[in-house]
């Protein structure tokens, strides 16, 4: 079984796989920060391996668990621990991806499906991703994450909670993270990192047409309604002008 290791510096060309490996980190923490002289890709430990074999190779061993949260960005992920992990380190990034997806509930991003030392992802129809996929997905549920969590940590329920909730919710959508990770794409590629050049969007791949999303909110469009067009790049979209301020 041969694997391609994938570390934090990807030069221009990052091969994708149908499985990759991620790594037991020792952090739990991952972004993406573009600057003026380079791009940084990645936080902490994070260390991702693109492996030679097909989804089927699984269909003999333990069951592959499904995580609600990635399917409701349009990305579906399955996960299953390496059969020949030695680790006992809690993998963070790995769970972030299986956090509950409910923004009703009380444990909303805050419980997750424990997974232990390296542990296997796969599209759950079997399709080839990128590890810039999976980075770019680390960052944006890290990021609503901490949007949630700085905002209602000691909010009780109530009016202004349900504010939040409705905002959190905005983002959870497969529009959402497409226009995240497009934007992203573009900021990397100003920024000098082509490795993003052949990179799609994961939701493209789940999705025949993506209807665009709030440059800065993530809302999708009101039905009958339309998004305002950026003049200047005419690829962002906003739902009004307080969010192209905003942005």
């Amino acid at each position: 079984m041969q694997n391609n290791r994938v570390a934090q510096d990807h030069g221009t060309f990052v091969p994708e796989s149908p499985v990759i490996l991620v790594d037991a980190p020792r952090h739990d923490e991952v972004s993406i920060t573009a600057r003026k002289k380079g791009v940084t890709i990645g936080h902490g430990d994070l260390m991702l391996r693109t492996m030679a074999i097909e989804k089927s190779f699984f269909n003999n061993g333990p069951p592959l668990t499904a995580s609600p949260l990635t399917a409701q960005l349009g990305f579906p992920l399955e996960a299953v621990a390496s059969p020949m992990n030695e680790s006992i380190a809690y993998n963070y990034p790995v769970n972030e991806m299986f956090a509950s997806s409910n923004p009703e509930s009380s444990e909303f991003l805050t419980d997750y499906t424990a997974f232990y030392g390296d542990v296997s992802l796969v599209r759950a129809d079997g399709k080839a991703m990128s590890p810039l996929q999976i980075e770019a997905l680390l960052t944006y549920i890290n990021q609503t994450r901490k949007k949630w969590l700085t905002k209602t940590r000691h909010m009780k329920e109530g009016e202004a909670k349900e504010v939040e909730r409705k905002k959190v919710k905005a983002r959870l959508t497969p529009e959402a993270f497409h226009t995240f990770f497009e934007n992203l794409r573009r900021q990397m590629l100003r920024a000098g990192n082509q490795a993003f050049k052949n990179v799609v969007s994961p939701v493209s791949i789940t999705l025949s047409e993506v209807a665009p999303a709030c440059g800065a909110c993530y809302a999708k469009a009101e039905p009958g309604k339309h998004l305002l067009t950026c003049a200047k790049s005419k690829t962002r979209y906003y739902c009004g002008r307080a969010c192209q301020k905003e942005d």
